[in-house]
């Protein structure tokens, strides 16, 4: 199986006291296709707080995706376009209950790397708390 270079862009805007952050990791990771879409797997970086976590993103006719992440940070979150999805996020501080709207999935991958682009929104209580972009681009890595 084949290396993936992995670079994500993240952007969340925090409404309430107008504050935007952004972060960006690069990751070695794998591209697997099958016959329900494709998923990207890799290990999330200690630079950012988030090391000893395994992501998973499951990418499913390009219009719904499902996070999964493992380790120090469990969750499953799900994007998908136009709609909202009730999702369980959990965090050594506690267990939160959030809705995620997918407001759009953008996809030009191939089995050798390319683009995943998503846009959405986090609630809490039906009160928004973010607005959120994540570009995820996949290359493959040459030997």
């Amino acid at each position: 199986m084949k290396d993936f270079l992995i670079n994500i862009k993240s952007t969340q805007y925090f409404p309430a006291n107008d504050n935007r952050d952004s972060i960006e990791m690069t990751s070695v990771g794998k591209l697997n296709y099958d016959e329900n879409g494709y998923s990207i797997v890799y290990d999330e970086s200690d630079a950012i707080g988030a090391g000893g976590v395994k992501t998973s993103l499951q990418v499913l006719n390009d219009s719904l995706v499902i996070l999964n992440r493992s380790g120090s940070v469990d969750g499953r979150l799900v994007v998908e376009n136009h709609k909202r999805n009730s999702c369980i996020y959990s965090v050594p501080e506690g267990t939160l209950s959030i809705g995620i709207y997918g407001k759009s999935v953008e996809s030009d991958m191939t089995e050798n790397g390319g683009r995943l682009f998503l846009s959405y929104t986090i609630d809490a209580q039906s009160n928004l708390i973010s607005e959120n972009t994540v570009e995820i681009t996949v290359k493959e890595v040459k030997q």
